[in-house]
This record gives C-alpha cells, sequence and structure tokens, in this order.
C-alpha cells in the first residue's frame, strides 16, 4: 500500500487520446474505445473539458443549415447538363459558353459526390454534439438529484400529494404528471429550466413564476421521462455495482398529454431522431446511451407488460422501471 493510500498492482486506464476524444464526438469511435471515453467522463473533469473544447470548435456547424440535397439532385443535373447541350448554334454565338460540357460535367459531378460526403458527415457531427449536450444536461439533473436526496432522507423528488391521481392529466401545472419531481428541482432553483430541454428537441425552458403550480405548464418545457412515479416516495440508492436508471430521454409512447397507441414498445425516443436511441442517466451520476428500451433486461417505457395507459398506471416491483411522461 502506498501513502496516498492506492495499491502498486492498481491498473492504471490508458490516457484518452485527441485522436480518440475527436472520433467519439463525431460518433465515429468503434467499441470498445467509445466505452472507455464514456466511462472516463463519468469521473474526469479534465476530460469534460477537453470534449467542451472539442464541442466548441464544432460549434460553428449550428450556425449553417445545411438542408438535404433531395433524391433528385442527379436527375436534375443530368437535366441541366442536357438543357446546355440543346442550345442552338446561333445562341452559341451570340453567348459563347465560358465552359465546355466536359467540365461542366465534371463540375456536376464533384458537386454530387461534396453533397453525397459532406452532407452526411455533417449532419452527424451536430447529432452527436447534440446527445452529448443532453448528457451534460442528464449530469446536471443527476447532481441536482443527489443533493435533494441529501436534504430530505436520501429520498428522490416527489410529488405532495397521496397515492393515486392521474398522472397524465397536466391541467396547466396545476396537478402534478410525471415531470412533477424535476419541476420541484427547478421551482427549488437546485437546475436552470434549460437543462431540462435536450438541444436535439423543438422544447423551450419554462419561464415565468413557480408560485401556485405543482408542475410545468406545458409539455414543451421538458423534454425527459422521470422513473419515480407517484405509488411511493423512492430513495436514491448509491451501488456502482447495479446503479439504478432514474431518467431517461422522453418515453414515446406518450405525446401531448396522450397514450399512443400506434408507437410499439420497443421503439426508442425520439429526442434525438426516430429509432436511434437514448441517454438515460443512473443514480451513480452516470449517462449511458443506449440504442434499445431495456436497462437490466426491463423496457423502461412500460409499466411491467401493460400495453395500453390511462394514466393510473404504475411500476408493478422494485426492479421495473417505469418512465412516464
Amino acid at each position: 500500500m502506498e501513502a496516498n493510500g492506492s495499491t502498486r498492482d492498481e491498473p492504471q486506464r490508458p490516457p484518452i487520446s485527441d485522436d480518440d476524444l475527436l472520433d467519439w464526438s463525431l460518433g465515429h469511435l468503434e467499441s470498445p474505445g467509445r466505452e472507455a471515453v464514456e466511462e472516463r467522463l463519468a469521473d474526469s473533469p479534465d476530460l469534460r473539458q477537453r470534449v467542451d473544447a472539442v464541442h466548441r470548435t464544432l460549434a460553428v456547424l449550428d450556425k449553417y443549415k445545411v438542408e438535404p440535397a433531395g433524391d433528385d439532385l442527379a436527375d436534375r443535373v443530368r437535366r441541366h447538363v442536357a438543357e446546355a447541350r440543346g442550345r442552338t448554334p446561333e445562341r452559341k454565338l451570340l453567348r459563347p459558353s465560358l465552359f465546355s460540357f466536359a467540365e461542366i460535367g465534371a463540375a456536376a459531378a464533384a458537386i454530387l459526390l461534396l453533397t453525397l460526403v459532406f452532407v452526411p458527415g455533417a449532419m452527424r457531427a451536430r447529432w452527436m454534439k447534440q446527445r452529448v449536450a443532453c448528457e451534460a444536461n442528464m449530469r446536471s439533473i443527476g447532481v441536482a438529484l443527489e443533493h435533494y436526496a441529501n436534504n430530505h432522507d436520501r429520498m428522490l423528488p416527489f410529488p405532495d400529494l397521496a397515492a393515486g391521481g392521474n398522472w397524465l392529466a397536466r391541467d396547466n401545472g396545476r396537478h402534478p404528471t410525471g415531470t412533477a419531481p424535476l419541476f420541484i428541482l427547478v421551482r427549488d432553483k437546485a437546475v436552470q429550466s434549460s437543462d431540462m430541454v435536450c438541444p436535439a428537441c423543438s422544447d423551450r425552458p419554462f419561464v415565468g413564476e413557480t408560485a401556485g403550480l405543482v408542475d410545468f405548464p406545458s409539455a414543451e418545457f421538458v423534454s425527459y421521462s422521470f422513473q419515480n412515479l407517484y405509488g411511493a416516495a423512492t430513495p436514491i440508492v448509491q451501488d456502482r455495482a447495479r446503479p439504478r436508471p432514474v431518467l431517461a430521454d422522453r418515453n414515446p409512447l406518450f405525446r401531448d398529454g396522450q397514450f399512443c397507441s400506434d408507437v410499439a414498445t420497443t421503439s426508442n425516443s425520439f429526442n434525438h431522431g426516430r429509432d436511434e436511441g437514448q441517454n438515460v442517466l443512473f443514480t451513480d451520476g452516470r449517462v449511458r446511451w443506449v440504442d434499445r428500451p431495456e436497462v437490466d433486461g426491463d423496457n423502461i417505457w412500460q409499466a411491467g407488460s401493460t400495453r395500453s395507459y390511462k394514466g393510473t398506471e404504475t411500476a408493478t416491483s422494485a426492479t421495473d422501471w417505469f418512465f412516464a411522461p
């Protein structure tokens, strides 16, 4: 045992290179390197600062709106070239062309190639930047949950009402829904209202007085779904061996206070593009990206095996993670 309390045999984790960090930010880093970066981000402030620096560099992408070229780009280019070839000799004499047909064709091919290569890459980089910013929001919420638990006998925030009720009846913030525990954090100024909005969504931060409200007045003010729903207050457990999921991107089975029966229970959250995946916050403060709604073998969108919801359903067991809106 050394003086600082560590053992000589304790393995030293290799440093994360700048190339790996850039590849991870752009979504190009494969396993197991991706998992190594995400694990180190959870407990390395220095690495998070380096990630922030990368994101500031990539931020210029947000200033430009790159629209997809469309499936008919090649047809439009060929039509333009064909029209150019169909010009009459008299018109050519009046206004001679500055480029040959071969040069026009080469330029069109280059434009098509750049569009097919650059646009998807730029969109992917922007998507990854939004995903990491969403992860940062969840980390802030995780810190607020830990502080709340420290001041409330290790319990997570819980709506101040008797068990029961309808967690879909928001009533302009006068009735608690599944997001009421998150509203408690905003009301108590434990987090900023902007932390409740996923950067990949069109939602907007709540601005206004919280007096007289027990929940967000509208679903557009919160992009996330919380696990602690009615029933009974839940303690926050620090178990790094098996941390519990507590927050995730919005449950896709519900939209605007209504259950969507046409959405499959195996769907991912729509926050980051249809069926891409979702960020999930655990009680140990870590955020993990998962590409399916199953966490520890349980579907976080469902209460047990329930397939239809009216707003009165609750989790069915201690290991049934039900993330209701």
